[in-house]
């Protein structure tokens, strides 16, 4: 389904994957495992051929999280993008309605974002201390991932109906 209105979905989609972070984030103690939403989000919309869309909200999104300090500001928002870019890249080949499909995402974009985010904290922060994250956070990082991502995808795709119902039915102005 092509969106009419794709940045007024844009900063939508931005504003309630924000508010969910950061509310359900309050709950947490800093470093606690948690599900990545917005990791995600970005997966799942990437995975339905919306890869600009999942490129744009992954930048930002990761973006915003970077204000937070907890890394190298750019890292959260540069690899959002490419989690984004990739599974919009593979969107073809997958279903992403599947289950399986999306516990894979969950599963590779979970790898992916600690691989990546490892990288660049080892390339550009050699030196100095900082925490390890421990292979039992990163699996229980993705287990809440993996539980988290069949509700989240149908929350998508909901979300993504009621936006086309809005844009048949014209309540935006053109």
């Amino acid at each position: 389904m092509r969106l009419k209105h794709p940045v007024l979905f844009g900063v939508a989609t931005f504003a309630m994957g924000w508010i969910l972070q950061i509310g359900f984030l309050s709950f947490l103690r800093p470093g606690q495992a948690s599900p990545q939403w917005l990791l995600l989000a970005v997966m799942v919309l990437g995975s339905l051929g919306y890869t600009n869309l999942a490129q744009t909200l992954g930048l930002f999104w990761g973006l915003s999280l970077d204000v937070f300090g907890a890394s190298l500001f750019g890292t959260q928002g540069f690899l959002l993008a490419v989690a984004g870019y990739g599974s919009g890249r593979f969107s073809r080949q997958l279903n992403a309605e599947k289950i399986v499909t999306q516990e894979a995402l969950a599963l590779f974009g979970t790898l992916f974002f600690w691989l990546g985010f490892a990288a660049v904290e080892h390339f550009f922060r050699p030196a100095s201390p900082h925490p390890s994250s421990s292979l039992g956070a990163a699996v229980l990082t993705f287990l809440f991932n993996a539980g988290v991502v069949p509700v989240l995808s149908w929350m998508l795709f909901k979300w993504l109906r009621f936006w086309a119902f809005l844009e048949r039915n014209h309540i935006f102005v053109d």
